[in-house]
């Protein structure tokens, strides 16, 4: 999976996630391992039965907010918007300081146009993660498709996100 960030090479980072959970179906890292390729590649809707998986597997995974924030974007992305929000907000219940549900959350507001809580959302996670850029983004969002990237990149940029 290191290669999709790193090298986006999302044909060995799918082949490595499915090898990986087909060896160990029961795995949740394996499993969020593959569901994180598929939501960046293109297939949202693929990650999710992954995502939700992970969470009976293991109620108590240590990676449990950011599985559920993995479960927003992947809603964001195929338009499920009340669902995006809802997780999101699960996600930060989950673990406050979690700045990637808090992104979720402020797109997922925006692109639902409720502009209220979209603002606080986005001068909460101000207050948490103060240089949030579009160079993050493209960092650290290996987005395959360029409309995808728009789309999250968009709904942040409403409310004063990302500088540059």
């Amino acid at each position: 999976m290191g290669r999709m960030w790193t090298e986006r090479d999302f044909a060995s980072a799918l082949e490595g996630g499915e090898c990986a959970v087909g060896l160990n179906p029961s795995a949740p890292l394996a499993r969020h391992c593959l569901a994180c390729v598929l939501e960046f590649s293109g297939h949202p809707a693929d990650a999710l039965p992954h995502l939700e998986a992970i969470l009976r597997l293991d109620p108590r995974y240590r990676f449990r907010s950011l599985a559920l924030a993995d479960q927003s974007l992947c809603h964001l992305l195929i338009g499920n918007l009340d669902k995006a929000i809802s997780t999101a907000e699960n996600a930060v219940r989950v673990q406050p300081g979690n700045v990637r549900a808090r992104q979720r959350l402020v797109a997922g507001l925006s692109l639902q146009g409720l502009d209220d809580a979209a603002r606080t959302a986005a001068q909460e996670l101000t207050r948490l993660q103060p240089t949030l850029d579009v160079t993050y983004i493209d960092e650290t969002y290996p987005f395959m498709l360029p409309d995808e990237r728009d789309k999250f990149v968009g709904a942040l940029r409403r409310f004063g996100l990302l500088q540059g």
